[in-house]
């Protein structure tokens, strides 16, 4: 269940312990307008960046789950917050990695999360779809949106992050 709590003046949404015990490197990142037109883009450019930072097996255990996540966070983004810009940006930890799309000026997920979609509604489950994929996730005024993917014990050997 997300906790919500107040940090540094902004509100903070955030699920799952495993974004604050973990170091995070920060790998590279990329900038895209916000325009739903964009999305594809970078999530294309989100996988090149995986495919850069992590070994081939890990990249083939994470790249859908990336891209989808990616592309649900994104949405939201350009939907809900009145971004001109969206950059996203790949850290990575021991066995695990992390992205955030930054640029949204207003509604954070911790605005929205308590809302449920109607069965019959045609969206509002992107949110959903993130906190059942991601290992955590949160939201803040200061990083935007994140997401953690943790690479699976069977590819997450020590060579597991590409140099």
């Amino acid at each position: 269940m997300p906790r919500l709590s107040r940090q540094n003046n902004s509100h903070v949404l955030q699920t799952g312990a495993l974004d604050s015990g973990c170091r995070w490197t920060r790998r590279s990142s990329v900038s895209h307008p916000a325009e739903i037109s964009q999305i594809s883009e970078l999530r294309y450019k989100g996988a090149e960046l995986l495919r850069r930072c992590v070994s081939d097996p890990a990249y083939a255990a994470l790249e859908s789950d990336a891209k989808l996540l990616i592309s649900e966070v994104a949405t939201n983004a350009v939907i809900h917050g009145e971004a001109p810009t969206l950059t996203l940006t790949l850290a990575t930890s021991a066995g695990a990695v992390r992205f955030c799309i930054t640029g949204q000026r207003k509604a954070l997920p911790s605005q929205q999360c308590r809302q449920r979609p109607q069965p019959t509604s045609e969206s509002g489950r992107g949110l959903l779809l993130v906190a059942a994929v991601a290992a955590a996730w949160g939201a803040d005024l200061e990083n935007g949106v994140w997401f953690v993917l943790t690479i699976p014990e069977a590819v997450g050997d020590p060579a597991v992050l590409a140099s």
